[in-house]
């Protein structure tokens, strides 16, 4: 039987908690619990650091980011987990709008994948150093103090007010042949960017894939209050379980 996602309004409850810990599996591969070969990147990024901070940034600087990177190579998602400076997310973004991986391989397959890589910022050298699939690196960055233009992933308790969700988009709803809706709960982890933007949504096996992908849709639409810590921006992880009836 196939089944049809549609946009529309629907009920649905959601339970939110920050999240202080990685996710239980933050690296896989097209459903599978082990992480594939690793994406390779084919050319240097095409980083340009903002004149406005460059002063700012030590030569040696490097910045932690979460990347997916698809079938093909090309990075279709990420957030910043540790950044010299808050000007570097966009220069950050559009570098990686344009970079190519070779695809990560499972049992000689292109697969998607999500991973961690290390971007060289400093003025010395630019580019990536290294992409691994390393979990407690995440873990250890809500652990270290931030300088004074540090940016990096905050735990609940670091936040200057809890997290509020400001706009829930539009829901979607899944039906099938018939024009029965299904029905059930699917839990979703994502990170909350600097400017209140669900990124990197991962669920966990639900009912029925259709819901999962319903979900997915769902929190895309969602909008944040844009997370702060001293009043700066950060990026704080969070867990929905969103219900479907």
């Amino acid at each position: 039987m196939q089944h049809k996602v549609e946009v529309m309004r629907i009920s649905f409850h959601w339970l939110l908690a920050l999240l202080a810990a990685p996710l239980a599996v933050a690296a896989t591969a097209a459903g599978q619990d082990a992480g594939p070969d690793y994406p390779v990147l084919l050319k240097p990024l095409g980083l340009t650091v903002p004149h406005e901070c460059r002063h700012l940034i030590p030569r040696d600087a490097t910045a932690l980011v979460a990347l997916r990177v698809d079938e093909e190579g090309r990075v279709v998602d990420w957030v910043g987990l540790d950044l010299p400076h808050p000007a570097l997310f966009k220069a950050i973004g559009r570098a990686l709008a344009h970079a190519r991986f070779s695809p990560a391989l499972w049992d000689g397959e292109p697969v998607p994948v999500d991973c961690h890589a290390y971007i060289r910022v400093g003025e010395a050298a630019l580019g990536v150093l290294s992409v691994n699939m390393a979990e407690h690196i995440e873990s250890r960055m809500v652990e270290v103090a931030p300088d004074l233009n540090r940016v990096v992933l905050s735990q609940a308790r670091q936040l200057d007010q809890p997290l509020r969700l400001l706009s829930e988009g539009t829901p979607v709803r899944v039906i099938d042949d018939d024009g029965v809706p299904l029905s059930g709960s699917v839990a979703v982890e994502f990170y909350v960017d600097q400017e209140g933007r669900p990124r990197m949504i991962r669920t966990a096996e639900g009912p029925h894939p259709a819901l999962r992908e319903a979900t997915i849709m769902t929190v895309e639409g969602f909008r944040f209050e844009p997370p702060r810590s001293h009043g700066r921006p950060t990026v704080v992880k969070a867990r929905i379980t969103l219900e479907f009836s």
